[in-house]
């Protein structure tokens, strides 16, 4: 094993640059796997064996690792949907949040013009209890609230531009939160993107190895048996010859 990966960071290989791990493993695979095919073709000898054989241990040593490889990219493309599930739930949720409080804000503002307009209109604008519904004594306290001075309805006034203010404080931290988790809400979006694209990039890697130690294999076994029946032609050729020889002699003599 050990020589086998000097062998792959000795030249021509140690030249090559790949921008991930995984790429070199699956390049290094793939030259391992040429070597063997070409190699086949020649005479093996006992050391050759072994050193062919240390290759494809280290090759079924490689697709094992990048098989973890791909499992664990899944692992972690699970957890990043997880991750991003919440954040998009509770941006929709801060999405809903701030209309709400933008309708408040609206409603708050016609209400506030509405006064500066014209206050005791907006005061009897209230729904006050019928006539036939109040007591002479009602009756009586509800005309003094009519008669409600104007300093009563300034102060009402400033009570709600106080309450608009804050309504706007609190919708601009809002919106600043709501920016925040945006960000964050996209980045992890990227990184399951990423984690997905490393994934099929892996997979696609495992499945080209996986095929190219399957040709190698297959290629290796139907030369063998090529040999063995070119091996059994000669032998029954030179059986006839020999009978051939044997009956000619016979005759002769």
């Amino acid at each position: 094993m050990g020589a086998c990966l000097a062998g792959f960071f000795s030249p021509p290989y140690s030249k090559l640059t790949y921008s991930t791990p995984y790429e070199q493993l699956v390049c290094f695979c793939g030259l391992q796997l040429k070597s063997v095919v070409s190699s086949c073709e020649k005479e093996v000898s006992p050391t050759e064996c072994e050193h062919k054989e240390c290759k494809r241990q280290m090759l079924e040593s490689l697709i094992f690792e990048l098989r973890n490889t791909v499992t664990e990219l899944e692992k972690s493309l699970n957890t990043v949907d997880n991750e991003g599930n919440e954040w998009k739930t509770r941006y929709e949720t801060q999405v809903e949040l701030n209309k709400q409080l933008e309708r408040q804000i609206n409603i708050l503002r016609d209400k506030v013009e509405l006064i500066r307009r014209n206050p005791a209109a907006y005061f009897f604008s209230l729904n006050w209890p019928t006539l036939p519904e109040l007591t002479v004594g009602a009756f009586c306290i509800w005309t003094k609230i009519s008669s409600a001075s104007k300093g009563s309805l300034k102060r009402t006034l400033k009570q709600l531009e106080e309450e608009k203010k804050s309504l706007q404080n609190q919708l601009k931290d809002y919106e600043l939160r709501l920016e925040q988790e945006a960000k964050a809400y996209h980045k992890v979006n990227d990184e399951r993107r990423m984690y997905l694209s490393e994934i099929l990039q892996t997979s696609a890697k495992l499945k080209i190895v996986e095929r190219q130690k399957t040709d190698a294999v297959t290629g290796k076994g139907e030369k063998q048996i090529l040999r063995q029946k070119s091996v059994s032609f000669q032998r029954s050729i030179i059986l006839a010859n020999k009978k051939i020889k044997g009956c000619y002699d016979y005759h002769h003599l």
